[in-house]
């Protein structure tokens, strides 16, 4: 059961104009119809497993603090379990990994940076993009 103050953090962000449009309508069930429909058509072909055909339902939006932020304010997450694209995005995952340019996180980063072109000087940063 979410809490009030969580409903009231939830909507507050939802109605953020600045990043979110509102619908008329959800597309969820559209959308997840359609892929259903394209697994189904794939499994039938042959060209995806019966495991990578398993379809999948949509799931609730969720708020946790970004605690190691001033304030602690809230980034709102939508879990992948169990979402309409989670077998598409695990599929992209694993062609991307094959990439000689892919880089999985910091540490991967780090195993794969020779040590020589690391100096003292050196000051590794991460960022957030903001479409």
């Amino acid at each position: 059961m979410i809490g009030k103050e969580h409903k009231s953090v939830a909507n507050r962000q939802l109605g953020d104009t600045t990043y979110l449009k509102r619908l008329d309508r959800d597309p969820a069930s559209e959308l997840q119809r359609q892929l259903n429909e394209k697994l189904t058509e794939l499994l039938a072909s042959k060209e995806i497993s019966e495991h990578n055909s398993r379809k999948s339902q949509s799931r609730p939006i969720l708020s946790p603090p970004k605690i190691h932020k001033p304030g602690n304010p809230e980034r709102p997450i939508v879990s992948a379990n169990d979402h309409p694209t989670k077998r598409i995005s695990e599929f992209v995952d694993l062609l991307v990994s094959r990439l000689p340019s892919y880089v999985q996180d910091t540490n991967d980063y780090l195993t794969k940076l020779p040590p020589s072109d690391i100096s003292e000087e050196t000051l590794l940063v991460s960022l957030d993009v903001v479409c």
